[in-house]
């Protein structure tokens, strides 16, 4: 009897140490996942994301060779309305999967999940070893995260993105909200809840690069030649369509390559006055601009020694033009945010007129030690104030006129650009 108490209660404490023992933690995270730095967030460099969260799967390219493969790197997109930030988060195609694919990885973009379903396909993904991708997730950056991992007991993701999210020696904690819209690369445009799942796929054979990067300059004259692309229905949330001033975007078409320039050319001989949306909008599609050109230059000097060596020496030129066009955009851009009187800064009014007269600009950024009563005296010359700064613009058919000068020799660069990129792919 006393073997058999003991039996029982030895099985009792077996129980109530089972028990009493906590449940396993709802945590897992992926390891390896590299911080996305702030200068490449802020000139929108999409592929920065996407290369950040292939370095857990094996994938050695460089940022670049991703910009230059998916397309992404010879996009440039204006549109010559009222549309701000959209301009910028909008792409003629999916170019996280167009970049993947031919490296043999995937990225498949679901959307208009549920929290709870967000919650289940992140935690599925995660163990699965998956990074994912979204946008907009956290109300600080309205740029792209990478999801690395999950605390289901703490409601929270964790979450590389810009500079670890200010700061930080591990993945940021980002409360998972009750949802969120972001972009998405391609058709869909923008959508609630989008998470895009990265992972590698089986049995890919190696990468034959002189065939990838020949079916990447095709896309690149593609992306010059078509003239335009759909912004498509888009998923609202709150006051959102503010920001491109309540037009019916889903009726809308975003000019594209060759065409876009022309947009730029019709804004800058339009538009009834040089607004604050107007500036934000060239500075957003200009900046992005430059960094694409430059991920454009240095795929195709990654790319030319796989081709013949006369292909490879028009490779080399056409990588030096895309840089040169960079420089030449940021002249144009100048335009609408000079430094004439800010750069060892202007201190009488005299002195700011003469500079004024001296430089091209149709927008001046003004120093501090100047107040605004100063511009008033001067006919044609407005104040305003801007999130960077106070700007004095001077508006003149002139100007204009030279702002437009500057906008068709961008194009012409670029449609020389790509004659000597059909050059190759001709062969």
């Amino acid at each position: 009897m006393l073997r058999a108490h003991a039996g029982w209660v030895g099985l009792l404490c077996l129980v109530t140490h089972l028990h009493a023992r906590p449940a396993p933690r709802l945590r897992n995270q992926i390891d390896g996942i590299p911080v996305v730095a702030s200068s490449e967030a802020w000139a929108g460099k999409t592929l920065a994301y996407l290369h950040a969260a292939l370095q857990p799967l094996g994938c050695d390219v460089s940022e670049a060779f991703l910009a230059g493969i998916s397309g992404d790197a010879f996009v440039f997109t204006y549109l010559d309305a009222a549309v701000d930030e959209q301009q910028r988060d909008h792409w003629p195609l999916d170019v996280f999967a167009a970049a993947a694919a031919p490296l043999g990885y995937s990225v498949e973009w679901v959307t208009d999940l549920s929290v709870d379903e967000v919650k289940a396909l992140v935690k599925r993904e995660i163990d699965a070893g998956h990074p994912l991708i979204t946008h907009s997730l956290d109300s600080r950056t309205h740029f792209f995260h990478i999801i690395a991992g999950y605390d289901l007991d703490k409601g929270v993701l964790l979450v590389q993105g810009v500079d670890r999210l200010f700061g930080g020696t591990e993945y940021e904690e980002i409360v998972i909200p009750d949802g969120w819209s972001g972009a998405v690369p391609g058709e869909t445009f923008w959508a609630r809840n989008p998470i895009g799942v990265v992972s590698r796929l089986a049995d890919v054979p190696g990468i034959d690069r002189r065939h990838v990067a020949r079916d990447a300059l095709r896309r690149a004259i593609d992306l010059w030649e078509q003239p335009a692309f759909p912004f498509g229905d888009y998923w609202e949330e709150g006051d959102w369509a503010r920001w491109a001033s309540n037009l019916p975007l889903h009726e809308m078409q975003q000019p594209l390559g060759a065409a876009a320039y022309d947009a730029v050319e019709r804004d800058v001989l339009n538009a009834e006055e040089i607004t604050g949306g107007m500036i934000w909008r060239l500075d957003e599609q200009f900046v992005v601009r430059k960094y694409r050109h430059r991920d454009a230059a240095q795929f195709l000097r990654e790319v030319a020694p796989a081709f013949s060596a006369e292909d490879g020496e028009t490779l080399e030129t056409v990588a030096a033009r895309f840089e040169e066009a960079a420089k030449d955009g940021d002249a144009f851009y100048r335009m609408f945010w000079g430094h004439a009187l800010t750069e060892d800064a202007a201190k009488t009014a005299m002195e700011a007129r003469r500079r004024m007269d001296d430089a091209p600009n149709l927008v001046f950024g003004i120093p501090d030690e100047l107040g605004d009563e100063i511009f008033a005296q001067w006919e044609g010359c407005r104040v305003m104030r801007h999130p960077w700064g106070r700007i004095v613009i001077l508006d003149t058919p002139e100007r204009r006129a030279h702002a437009a000068a500057l906008a068709r020799a961008l194009k012409a660069h670029g449609e020389e650009s790509v004659s000597l990129l059909r050059g190759v792919v001709a062969d």
